[in-house]
């Protein structure tokens, strides 16, 4: 009875990782077609409904063209163009609400139904937590883009997604806990280690990936496998202090972006040969061949996106597959760290 029971709360949080990872792509299409700053309320109750007629669609466009991305960017837009990116960011929201309708009426069920344990149910509030810190970032992005800049701010942007990888990764990690109970067998500590280090490097390189997104620093280095005819940018340390670059400085963070591609690759070929012999059991097998593929895959994504961007615009479909791709791969990760120490079949 017990094993029916988690696994019934382990489909529902594998749903759960399911639509965020859904919501991240969708973060990736309002960022990449300019709709993040469409809608310039946080109306977590009245926002739930669209404009209904012609004078609420106005009223919309009236409000976006008070700001610096109308002023500055979007000048000739009219009002059909503006639907089109008020859907993208009007759907991005709309989808987070239903996140927490998803989570939180299955979690009163099965907290009274005692699927969920007492002593879980900290865990589970960590949950509504993340999520509710993740909505409130997200209103503190948007609203960095409706003062002086036509954009969002990198920075936060980068906060942004990086408080929904660790949302996705801590539920999914959930999952893991109540569909596959783990054993006691160990295997070399090293090997897991590794994976932690693995899981580590990609959480960075995802943050790397929102401040190269936020600064479309692609658009500044479209080329590969130089940047622009140079292995390493001249002005790769230019700013002052020497943190700022690491921040500001298209080059440098571009640059950390393609370097660390590459050290991850390392250590997942490095983790896939050296674990081949042993006696780890079929879950982890598959997830290793996974892991190896899709960070192939993750890094053809990256350098299409990267030659695309010669046209002056980052190839939406790409650069979206690109930054899903990187969300597998980090949950591979998760899931291989989990699995090592299970008993063989």
């Amino acid at each position: 009875m017990d094993s029916l029971k988690n696994k019934q709360v382990g489909i529902w949080l594998l749903i759960g990782v399911a639509m965020i990872l859904f919501q991240i792509v969708l973060g990736g299409i309002t960022r990449l077609t300019g709709s993040g700053l469409s809608i310039t309320e946080w109306q977590p109750i009245l926002g739930v409904l669209p404009p209904m007629n012609l004078e609420d669609w106005n009223k919309a466009f009236d409000a976006y063209k008070k700001f610096p991305q109308y002023e500055l960017v979007n000048q000739s837009m009219t009002l059909s163009q503006f639907k089109t990116i008020f859907f993208w960011e009007y759907l991005h929201r709309l989808w987070a609400r239903s996140l927490g309708i998803v989570f939180l009426i299955p979690f009163i069920y099965f907290v009274i139904k005692r699927h969920i344990s007492l002593k879980e149910i900290p865990k589970f509030l960590l949950v509504f937590i993340l999520g509710g810190l993740q909505a409130a970032v997200g209103w503190i992005m948007v609203a960095s883009g409706l003062v002086e800049m036509p954009w969002v701010e990198p920075t936060n942007l980068s906060l942004h997604l990086l408080l929904a990888t660790v949302l996705l990764v801590f539920v999914f990690r959930l999952a893991l806990e109540k569909l596959t109970p783990k054993e006691s067998k160990y295997y070399p500590k090293y090997i897991r280690g590794t994976i932690f280090f693995l899981f580590l490097l990609i959480l960075v390189q995802i943050g790397l990936g929102g401040m190269v997104a936020g600064w479309k620093a692609a658009l500044t280095y479209p080329t590969f496998p130089k940047m622009n005819g140079e292995w390493i940018p001249k002005d790769i340390m230019s700013m002052e202090p020497v943190w700022k670059n690491f921040l500001e400085n298209k080059g440098t963070l571009q640059f950390s972006h393609r370097i660390t591609a590459f050290i991850i690759l390392f250590y997942v070929v490095f983790i896939y040969f050296k674990s081949q012999n042993m006696p780890v059991p079929k879950l982890f097998k598959r997830g290793r061949h996974f892991m190896l593929v899709i960070c192939i895959i993750q890094i053809l994504l990256g350098i299409t996106t990267l030659l695309l961007s010669k046209s002056g615009h980052i190839p939406v479909y790409f650069g979206v597959m690109h930054q899903f791709c990187a969300f597998l791969l980090l949950l591979s990760t998760v899931a291989l760290h989990y699995w090592f120490k299970f008993k063989v079949e």
